[in-house]
């Protein structure tokens, strides 16, 4: 992901974090007649008290933008098998993300799109004009008329009129909070559909170019992970203070905690600033606000709400300090209340006041006043702060889009993709004076930056953002702030009206939260706490070590006292056949490293927990983002379709078949590339084997050596451009053309010498390193062993390639097995699946790909690894993972481990020179038979 301004603190984290209350999706909620008009009373009446954050007709003043919510040697494949799109090559790499595309068919041509805002004059102008290009320019012939509807508060009290009925809009403006509130009726969409869709949405770079902060805040795991808003624009509160008065008061610098901050308000109330164009001298001048309260918190170390225990904190020490700060400064007369709307602009450009807070959206504002009053030198700053750096409010509504049709959603996004785009972006920053929501618009902002130092000065602010809290109802609490804090200001005590501030808003938080039903997150409920997991696995020797160090980590840092026993239980054929004997029973693992035909077979007895719950959990599972993090291909090797989309493993990791060949060889032979055709293979194997290497460590010389093996029988057969199963025909296809033409080929070889079996475990590896096979073909996960045997022997120059194939592109055989849950109790499944949660996770990932040389499942460690210089350091690595764009996979049905014998025994017969169609012809018949047995009810 691009680097951000954004740090890692509860900004970083969006709403993921801040959202973190045990709400229910509101979608699929059926609410009668009685509860749905009781709700639009509340929230009507309630509204109609709102003024912080609605709005007259200046509304592009900065007052509106004030918040109104928010192995063993190489891996023995012996026992191996993979994936579930079979049909065709798999784009393995791809991380599009892990929905259907449910937008894919739909047509926007020619939708009107209505968009309620509240921007006016100069900013209403500007976006008109992104409408008006907008409109000229669509390919599809889309118009968005863009209305304004007055501020925050007035489009708030219509929408919660008109939502789910044909006079909703396409697109509203709304904070993160108001969104929550729509979505109680089940009123917006889910826009990470579109979003993440393959044809519509927006890639990998363009995410990447988005503030993580921004992009992530519209993201509810109360409602499922649903993404309710996507951000055009954000803003932030900042200190606006008079350079020029405070170096008449003995000040170079402006306040950086709040006692610097007291000195110069008291100092500046009796020393009026010799410029000032009005009579009076006022330290600091509060606008009594919700927002204002906020920052005053969290600059003095605290927050307003607690999202442990998912309740407001007004009555924090943290607050109680802030407030008791700014008492004293009303009691001392260096602070006073903004009396009127824009009031605090107004003194501070006549220079009768020093210090003012508010956002940063009303920069060209006050720059305005300071141009037609006193004329001084001013800037912005941070909160005056009592922690180590500062902690700044961030703020900003998004666009929601209602639930319409299909059509005028999809031309709705395509709108709202386009006005976040980085040019459009760049135009309206400089326009609104909000901060772009990404990246790369930073890049074009160099002069505006130049020309505005004060932009430029609270842009760099960014990094220590943090929100308000995006909970529905918030907008009612707020006027319970806002009537709090001028009871303080006028001088009532602190804390027992931030006890009663507290205590209220909680109660109707209560009442917000009532009004959604129980979770649909079947686990939410469940605690993992103190379970014992037991894992069986395969990894041996260095593998082993470095699983032990990741299960040691996992037990000594989780939360929930959870401890996991990884178990080394043989091969993945050990493993099976132990399986085979505990499934169902209590002695089961609770985890267990298998291949999706193996899960298939273990499936028959409905012996494993469907993940999917678990993946999906609000409380539990892995966001969006992270979903689409995984190479797809990957991700989805484990749903199967022929158990109700069940899926039944998680991935760990992957591995490839790839044609090992000894590079200094080839260029004795003559050859300056590894073969790239079967005709090419078969003629170097045949030079090979009649030249032996002059640097060879042994006697003997094989152009190429053959691990008998069913994976290596679909490996060749997929590079002749077939496949070894018929997803049609729901039967194997090992007879097919492509296949006796993969075996002739070997059978020839053999049949003039060039090739041999391997006749001992490893033994390719070996004789590979020594210098007297110019050829194998097996596992990626086997390169360090092959590295090791090439070290201790011959010394030479090697690589990896692709199988030669006759397709016009490589078709590579991936497999790896996954990791499967046997059914427990819920709580050993959870506490089972936070720990492979941990496992999988991008650092844990990184780690692990490093130590074991498989291939990660996750696309970000990929960039983890070129950036520590792992590609670099391992190029035959490298090598091979850009060969996973190619990934094919063989057939994930039950019982393909009894028939990868069969294959075993008739690729073996092959070799010794039997009739390689008749062989063919019973290998299918003895494996469909096979296969009957196994899906038989």
């Amino acid at each position: 992901m691009n680097s951000s301004p954004c740090r890692p603190p509860k900004f970083l984290r969006g709403y993921p974090d801040t959202n973190s209350l045990n709400f229910s999706k509101g979608g699929e909620i059926q609410m009668n007649k009685k509860f749905w008009f009781i709700l639009i009373a509340v929230f009507v009446m309630a509204a109609m008290t709102l003024t912080a954050c609605g709005g007259g007709a200046a509304t592009e003043q900065p007052a509106d933008d004030t918040i109104t919510s928010e192995d063993t040697a190489a891996e023995d494949t012996t026992d191996t098998t993979e994936e579930t799109q079979p049909e065709e090559p798999a784009d393995v790499t791809d991380t599009s993300g892990a929905m259907e595309d449910v937008y894919a068919d739909v047509d926007p041509a020619g939708q009107v799109v209505i968009f309620w805002h509240q921007h006016s004059r100069a900013r209403e102008e500007a976006l008109q004009e992104i409408v008006a290009e907008f409109n000229n320019n669509n390919e599809w012939g889309i118009t968005v008329q863009a209305e304004y509807q007055g501020g925050y508060g007035d489009i708030f009290n219509k929408m919660l009129t008109f939502m789910n009925t044909a006079d909703a809009p396409n697109i509203v403006v709304a904070y993160q909070n108001q969104a929550a509130t729509y979505q109680l009726a089940d009123a917006l969409i889910d826009m990470d559909e579109l979003v993440y869709s393959e044809k519509w949405g927006l890639s990998k770079e363009e995410i990447d170019d988005f503030f993580p902060g921004f992009f992530y805040q519209d993201i509810f795991p109360s409602f499922n992970n649903m993404r309710l808003g996507f951000p055009p624009n954000r803003s932030m509160e900042v200190m606006y203070y008079n350079m020029d008065w405070l170096k008449e008061l003995g000040y170079d610098a402006p306040p950086a905690t709040p006692e610097e901050f007291r000195e110069m308000a008291c100092k500046a109330a009796s020393t009026p600033f010799s410029g000032a164009t009005a009579e009076g001298s006022m330290g600091y001048e509060l606008s009594v606000d919700a927002s204002r309260f906020a920052s005053w918190t969290f600059a003095f170390g605290g927050d307003v709400f607690d999202y442990d225990s998912s309740q407001y904190s007004y009555d924090s020490n943290a607050a109680k300090e802030a407030m008791k700060f700014l008492q004293g400064l009303f009691n001392d007369g260096c602070a006073t209340i903004v009396t009127e709307r824009y009031g605090d602009q107004t003194d501070f450009g006549q220079g009768r006041l020093l210090f003012t807070v508010g956002s940063s959206s009303g920069m060209p504002y006050y720059k305005s006043a300071v141009s037609d009053g006193a004329n001084f030198e001013w800037s912005v700053a941070p909160i005056p702060h009592v922690t180590d750096e500062p902690v700044q409010n961030i703020y900003g509504a998004s666009v929601s889009i209602p639930k319409t049709t299909d059509e005028g959603q999809l031309a709705a996004w395509l709108f709202i993709k386009y006005y976040t785009s980085p040019e459009v972006q760049a135009k309206w920053a400089q326009v609104s004076n909000y901060f772009p929501v990404r990246a790369s618009v930073a890049e074009q902002l160099g002069d505006y930056f130049a020309e505005n130092p004060a932009y430029e000065k609270a842009f760099g602010m960014l990094q220590y953002g943090t929100t308000e809290p995006p909970v529905p109802g918030y907008d009612f609490v707020r006027d319970m702030a806002e009537e709090a804090m001028a009871a303080i200001a006028d001088g009532a005590d602190v804390d027992s009206t931030l006890a009663d501030l507290t205590v209220n808003a909680n109660e109707s938080l209560a009442e917000q939260l009532a009004m959604i039903p129980e979770s649909p997150d079947p686990w939410s409920k469940v605690d993992p706490s103190g379970q014992t997991i037991v894992f069986w696995h395969q990894h041996s020797r260095a593998r082993e070590e470095a699983l032990m160090k990741i299960v040691d980590e996992f037990n000594n840092t989780n939360e929930w006292g959870i401890t996991v026993q990884a178990e080394y239980q043989g091969g993945y054929g050990d493993i099976f056949n132990k399986m085979l004997t505990v499934l169902g029973t209590p002695d089961a693992p609770d985890l267990v490293v298998a291949y999706q035909n193996q899960a298939a077979t273990y499936q028959l007895a409905d012996a494993l927990e469907d993940m999917t719950p678990l993946v999906e959990s609000i409380k539990w599972g892995l966001s969006r983002q992270d979903q689409a993090d995984f190479f797809q291909g990957f991700y989805n090797q484990d749903i199967f379709p022929t158990f109700g989309n069940a899926r039944l493993g998680f991935p760990p990791n992957r591995s490839m078949e790839v044609l090992y060949y000894n590079e200094d060889w080839l260029t004795e032979l003559g050859y300056d590339h590894p073969p790239a055709t079967p005709d090419e293979f078969a003629e170097m194997v045949r030079a090979a084997a009649a030249n032996p290497w002059s640097g060879a460590t042994a006697e003997g010389s094989r152009g190429y050596e053959l691990s008998v093996d069913a994976s290596r029988f679909a490996s060749w057969t997929f590079a002749f451009g077939g496949d070894v199963f018929d997803y049609e025909a729901n039967q194997y296809s090992y007879n097919n053309e492509a296949a006796v033409a993969a075996m002739t080929m070997l059978q020839e070889l053999f049949a003039d010498g060039s090739a041999s079996i391997v006749t001992e475990r490893y033994g390719d590896q070996t004789n590979f390193g020594q210098g007297t096979t110019l050829f194998t073909v097996g596992s990626s996960s086997g390169l360090p062993y092959y590295q090791s045997a090439v070290e201790e022997g011959a010394n030479f120059n090697w690589s990896v390639a692709p199988i030669p194939h006759v397709t016009d592109d490589p078709v590579q055989n991936i497999y790896g097995a996954s990791i499967s849950m046997p059914k427990h109790e819920p709580e050993r499944e959870l506490a089972a699946w936070l720990f492979l949660k941990y496992y999988t996770s991008p650092e844990v990932q990184s780690i692990w790909a490093q130590a074991s040389n498989y291939f990660p499942v996750r696309a970000s460690v990929a960039d983890e690894l070129q950036e520590a210089g792992y590609f670099d350091a391992n190029p035959a690595y490298a090598k091979a993972f850009d060969l996973l764009q190619y990934g094919h996979t063989e057939p994930p049905v039950p019982g393909y481990d009894f028939v990868r014998d069969m294959v075993g025994e008739a690729m073996a017969a092959i070799a010794d020179g039997a009739d390689v169609q008749a062989t063919l012809d019973q290998l299918n018949e003895d494996a469909n038979a096979n296969l009957a047995e196994q899906v038989a009810p």
